[in-house]
Formats: C-alpha cells, sequence, structure tokens
C-alpha cells in the first residue's frame, strides 16, 4: 500500500522561493541538518544578490518543501560545485523511491530498499 501512496504523491523539485522559508525551517527542525533559525541569514544573498551562483533547491510535495539542498561553485573551476547541504523531512524518509520518466518520457524507475539483517 505504501508504493501506491509514493506513485500518487505530486512531487518535484525546484528552486527555493522566499515563500518556502517557514516550511523549510519545519524541515530542518525534523531533521536537525543545522538550527533552522539560521536559514535566513544563510539565504538571503541568493534571494538579493543577482550575481550569486548558490544553488538552494527543495523537493516539493503538492508544492509544500519536503526537502532542502544547497550547494555552490567550488572556486577557481568552471562549471563544478559542491553539495554542502542535503535532507528530507523525517516523515518521508525511507519510502519508496520513484524517478519519474527514467527509462523514457511516461516510464519511471522505481527503487526499492530494504536492509537485511
Amino acid at each position: 500500500m505504501i508504493f501506491y501512496k509514493v506513485l500518487k504523491m505530486n512531487t518535484s523539485v525546484r528552486k527555493i522561493q522566499k515563500d518556502d522559508l517557514n516550511h523549510l525551517k519545519s524541515v530542518l527542525d525534523s531533521i536537525e541538518l543545522f538550527p533552522s533559525e539560521m536559514l535566513e541569514d544563510m539565504i538571503t544573498d541568493y534571494f538579493e544578490n543577482q550575481e550569486n551562483q548558490d544553488i538552494w533547491f527543495t523537493a516539493t510535495n503538492d508544492d509544500i518543501p519536503i526537502s532542502i539542498g544547497y550547494c555552490a561553485p567550488e572556486k577557481l573551476t568552471e562549471g563544478t560545485f559542491n553539495l554542502y547541504a542535503i535532507g528530507v523531512q523525517s516523515d518521508f524518509q525511507g519510502k519508496e523511491a520513484v524517478i519519474r520518466d527514467f527509462w523514457k518520457d511516461g516510464d519511471d524507475k522505481v527503487v526499492y530498499w530494504k536492509k537485511l539483517n
């Protein structure tokens, strides 16, 4: 039954918007990646500086952020980024993964994982 729920989720990945900050703070509080009160100071330049090349992204479920990711360019390189932070809201962790259109348009890849003792 979990499989059915995962396939029915309306998920997408997009750049973070200012309106996402409260949801993202809840995500951070659920996973303790870093203190949520630090987020606004960390992301201010991303919103205000058009020259900023950092990438802040989120996966959403029904357009509500459920994850946070941050990467920035590696100095002295072209097109190389470092992933500095990534996390998924705790109650969305451990679900079967669905990678839309992996094989071809309309043909998704479904990933299952089970730890065996």
